[in-house]
């Protein structure tokens, strides 16, 4: 049986679209080099099926641009959904294995990572300070035999053990 749409509802409908691309318009990701090897990417607005994929590329340019380990800052962040959430262990298993590591300032966001069990496959700080500080003191203190000698290669950062 055909459902009429009636003349009241089209409103509602152009309204709800107008609202997805004013989401959509809402979102940015910018990269900041904080240092020769480690690339902040700061997501800004909601993360969620419309503005996944521009997560995903941004994701992608900071590899392209040389980094070798990520450092996602959520602070800036409003929401994030399934699909944000499978962005970003995309990137942490596919795109940048054992260097992927999350800054989440919101106890909001923060529960929602731990419900999913997110924690064990990621590195998660406070601040973009606590991370990057972090990540250059665990990447200099590793022994001569872990990185290569006299290239400046940061050695990749392995995942912490996970205890339930």
């Amino acid at each position: 049986m055909a459902q009429e749409v009636s003349q009241s509802s089209v409103p509602v409908i152009k309204a709800d679209v107008a609202r997805l691309r004013q989401r959509r318009l809402s979102f940015s990701a910018g990269l900041e080099h904080a240092t020769q090897h480690i690339i902040l990417v700061v997501p800004r607005g909601e993360v969620d099926l419309c503005t996944a994929p521009r997560l995903r590329e941004t994701l992608t340019r900071a590899i392209d641009e040389g980094g070798r380990v990520i450092v996602i800052d959520l602070s800036e962040v409003t929401f994030i959904d399934a699909s944000g959430l499978a962005v970003i262990v995309w990137a942490a298993r596919d795109l940048c294995p054992d260097a992927v590591a999350l800054v989440l300032p919101h106890r909001s966001l923060a529960r929602i990572f731990r419900i999913c069990g997110l924690e064990c496959l990621l590195r998660i700080y406070g601040t973009p300070v606590q991370a990057v500080v972090s990540l250059q003191w665990q990447a200099t203190s590793r022994t001569a035999a872990q990185s290569s000698p006299g290239t400046g290669e940061l050695a990749l950062i392995k995942r912490p053990d996970c205890r339930r």
